[in-house]
């Protein structure tokens, strides 16, 4: 990748039961004129590689996600899902509630995973959620469902980095609406929309802390805002995401670098 030549907003509103933000940007030399035509992977065939990440934690992250394309490479932050090789839990068994509906779970995640068993749409989801905790096997089975679906629409070798991110290659010409629609289709039917999405978010925030405060303090530890930035000022500036980045720094990549890993627990 060189620089960003094109952007293209494919869609103000995104719904996973939550609203969320997708962009396609073509770098490269190869880059498809997706701004003119629509299109993506015109030259050859487009691979896909990115991480799905939620908008908010069930109505907690203000940021939006966004997608870098070329020809042969995507980046894509949107939507929900992420992997990792290790189990996460919401720190504490559940118990039935009164209702005998929905679990009363425990734990520093359990808000979270009273809202993502709310939202399921599946037995399968909720069969997942229902102990307050997501393991390696649950999350392989919601990769699994996920590849296979992914698959019935062309779309071929789909795999996972420890870090949650993933890459597939779509057919040649691929059209970028019509792929937006299908992936997101499968991260729903999938339930990557719900397991992946709160996953993702233990994992990067164990103790579920404050994310403004986290997230100033990755900005402030490297180097793109004053020191003097604090929460208050992170949830300010994060609904437009209008940061005053320190002139000269790389600000935006480095609020998806600390969006993705605030804690700096994966590098």
């Amino acid at each position: 990748m060189v620089g960003v030549q094109q952007q293209l907003q494919l869609g103000a509103a995104l719904q996973h039961h939550q609203r969320q933000d997708l962009q396609v940007r073509a770098v490269g030399r190869q880059a498809a004129d997706v701004g003119a035509v629509g299109v993506l992977g015109q030259h050859d065939p487009l691979r896909i590689s990115g991480r799905l990440m939620p908008l908010c934690p069930f109505g907690r992250r203000t940021r939006r996600g966004g997608r870098a394309a070329t020809a042969s490479a995507v980046v894509f932050l949107v939507s929900v899902l992420t992997g990792c090789s290790a189990s996460v839990e919401g720190s504490g068994p559940s118990r039935s509630s009164a209702s005998g509906q929905v679990p009363e779970f425990e734990g520093l995640w359990a808000a979270e995973f009273t809202s993502a068993y709310g939202r399921a749409s599946s037995a399968f989801e909720r069969s997942i959620l229902a102990d307050g905790r997501i393991t390696d096997q649950e999350l392989a089975e919601v990769r699994d469902k996920f590849t296979v679906c992914l698959s019935a629409f062309g779309f071929t070798g789909l795999r996972f980095e420890d870090s949650g991110e993933f890459q597939f290659d779509a057919p040649e010409g691929a059209d970028a609406d019509t792929t937006n629609d299908q992936v997101k289709d499968c991260s729903t039917e999938a339930g990557e929309a719900t397991i992946g999405s709160l996953h993702s978010w233990i994992r990067r925030n164990p103790e579920n802390q404050d994310e403004g405060t986290i997230m100033a303090a990755s900005l402030v530890r490297k180097g793109v805002v004053d020191p003097s930035y604090t929460a208050a000022d992170y949830v300010d500036d994060a609904p437009t995401e209008s940061f005053p980045f320190v002139t000269g720094k790389p600000g935006p990549v480095v609020f998806q670098e600390c969006s993705l890993d605030p804690l700096g627990l994966y590098s």
